[in-house]
């Protein structure tokens, strides 16, 4: 009795330690294969990465850097890090002193930037597109969504086609608005000397429509976008 007894301690033993075993090999296995994964990847830092500006001593660098949708084109954000700037943009909102924005093209390299210079700060900028936007959105972005069972997720969002940027003047009390075409590059700046932009969305698939603040008073206005004019100027009666 006594033998069965060492004899059925001795079988779990030897169970225990091929499971032990066996757990060994599939931790090594599955180390093994994040070790070949790893070295398929490129690994990239999340700092911002610093740039050199020509005639400037501020440490600017690229803040950030993603695709415009449906365009072909790469926006490259250029901004002083550890300064906010608390800037409103299509993507979210920059904690950075945004500066510039450089549009580039993913097949040619071919690049431009909206800005000439480094010298201001952009408050505000949108990618819009060639489309009204649709009544009942919730948020800002989604008054261009619509639904559509051919795409994968059941919804449609349409390239961008036009940009808008409002840029701080030198003593930042006020600003200046640049629109711009995304295909040809034609910009200008339409709106000048405002105290700030409440709301913006695309009348028609050409037309932009803004409500701004201009000293004491709320103005609605509209600007024919391929023809960089502004069309409609009427003040907003308060009271």
């Amino acid at each position: 009795m006594t033998e069965v007894v060492k004899r059925g301690g001795a079988g779990r033993l030897l169970i225990w330690i091929f499971a032990g075993v066996g757990l060994l090999a599939a931790v090594a296995v599955i180390w093994l294969a994040a070790m070949l994964i790893g070295t398929g990847r490129f690994s990239r830092s999340h700092d911002p990465a610093p740039v050199a500006v020509k005639g400037q001593t501020a440490p600017f660098s690229v803040q950030d850097v993603r695709d415009v949708r449906g365009t072909g084109l790469v926006q490259l954000a250029i901004g002083i890090p550890g300064r906010v700037g608390k800037v409103a943009s299509s993507s979210g909102r920059y904690d950075f002193d945004h500066r510039n924005l450089i549009l580039l093209d993913k097949a040619t390299g071919a690049s431009r930037k909206l800005l000439p210079d480094n010298n201001r700060s952009i408050m505000e900028f949108r990618f819009l597109p060639a489309v009204a936007a649709l009544d009942g959105a919730q948020r800002r972005g989604e008054e261009y969504i619509e639904e559509d069972p051919d795409e994968a997720d059941g919804k449609r969002v349409p390239p961008a086609a036009y940009y808008v940027l409002a840029v701080a003047q030198a003593d930042l009390t006020k600003q200046d608005v640049l629109v711009g075409n995304i295909s040809d590059g034609r910009q200008a700046f339409l709106l000048k000397n405002l105290d700030g932009i409440d709301r913006m969305w695309m009348l028609t698939p050409t037309r932009l429509a803004l409500v701004v603040r201009e000293g004491m008073a709320v103005h609605y206005k509209v600007i024919d976008v391929p023809t960089l004019k502004l069309v409609l100027a009427r003040p907003v009666e308060i009271g």
